[in-house]
């Protein structure tokens, strides 16, 4: 059997849960072709039966920061990625012509489901959010957005079936919907043992600094006013240096955060996962106007110990009655049972 699996480049929350996924279904006789701009994710990993393309399938958000969405520059990278589909599919579709796939499946963009249409192979979205209701809530400030959201959802109606993760936003376009567990990556360490491998000392906080593939800028952080006993743990933000901060480049993200006392960041699906996965409290500040993060705040009420942190608090690293609020309090404790990985992979057993 042979999988086209398309991943979105859009932050780093796509890629490391369809990762996740990918890797189970390498368990068994599948052929997986990948193709995602976002490749780096997989340096460290080969698989005889995994073979891996670069391709950008969606633009979703072009972002100045993880808190700072530049919606000029994404209309403009979607005219020029709507001019240049032609090219796009003539290079996937000699592709498609020579494997013959039995499936494709995309988390989260809707152009494969033309070529899934155009050749008549079976289809399968997964995901939180279609790139429709994102964009139609930009039409307020925009009409070319409404027109886009419209032609996306034609797009998402060719597929067919859907798989709707946790944290979710009102999905309407992808027919055959199922709602299933959630999908993310998890520690292999324990708490204990993360924290001695990383010579965390029980008498200080550690605070994981995570604002994903767009990251902060520096230079508004006022690390002087990081308390003693109070240090920012951050990997892959090498520009971050001040006082108690402190970096771990080669660590597996989730032994990173089963580690920490809590997160900083702002909600994403991969982060929320990861975060439940781990156990490890939440303080969130705003991410801008994305319409997600209603629907992301909904779920950390149910599933997470959070608590919110204005930009400038966070800036100004003000941390020291958030720490308090979380240390009060404990998850609200909803359970997600079911496993999302299974339901999926089912499909492929049949």
């Amino acid at each position: 059997m042979k999988i086209f699996y398309f991943v979105s480049g859009h932050g780093f929350g796509h890629i490391s849960r369809s990762f996740e996924i990918i890797k189970e279904i390498l368990k068994n006789d599948i052929q997986i072709f990948l193709f995602t701009s976002r490749l780096d994710f997989l340096k460290n990993f080969t698989h005889p039966n995994l073979f891996l393309y670069s391709a950008i399938t969606d633009i979703g958000m072009i972002q100045n920061s993880s808190i700072d969405m530049d919606l000029s520059a994404t209309k403009t990278a979607i005219l020029n990625f709507e001019l240049n589909q032609t090219i796009l599919i003539e290079y996937l579709s000699s592709i498609i012509e020579l494997h013959n796939p039995n499936y494709i499946v995309s988390d989260i963009s809707s152009f494969p489901f033309l070529l899934a249409k155009r050749y008549n192979i079976p289809s399968i979205f997964i995901g939180n959010f279609t790139w429709d209701f994102i964009y139609k809530n930009y039409s307020k400030i925009e009409p070319f957005f409404e027109e886009y959201s419209e032609k996306l959802s034609e797009e998402y109606g060719l597929c067919d079936r859907g798989y709707v993760l946790p944290f979710n936003c009102p999905i309407t376009s992808v027919p055959n919907l199922k709602k299933i567990g959630l999908v993310g990556r998890k520690p292999t360490h324990t708490r204990e043992s993360a924290r001695k491998l990383l010579n965390f000392k029980d008498n200080y906080h550690y605070l994981l600094l995570s604002f994903g593939a767009y990251g902060l800028d520096s230079n508004k952080f006022n690390f002087k006013n990081l308390d003693d006993n109070i240090f920012l743990v951050v990997s892959g933000l090498d520009n971050f240096n001040g006082k108690n901060v402190v970096h771990f480049n080669d660590i597996y993200y989730p032994d990173l955060l089963i580690a920490c006392d809590a997160v900083l960041t702002k909600p994403g699906y991969g982060i929320l996962s990861e975060a439940y996965n781990t156990n490890c409290p939440i303080i969130y500040t705003d991410r801008g106007d994305f319409i997600e993060y209603k629907y992301l705040l909904e779920a950390m009420t149910e599933y997470h110990n959070s608590v919110y942190i204005s930009q400038e608090e966070l800036f100004e690293l003000k941390l020291g009655e958030k720490l308090n609020f979380i240390e009060k309090n404990s998850y609200k404790s909803k359970i997600i049972l079911e496993n999302g990985i299974q339901e999926i992979i089912k499909t492929f057993l049949i």
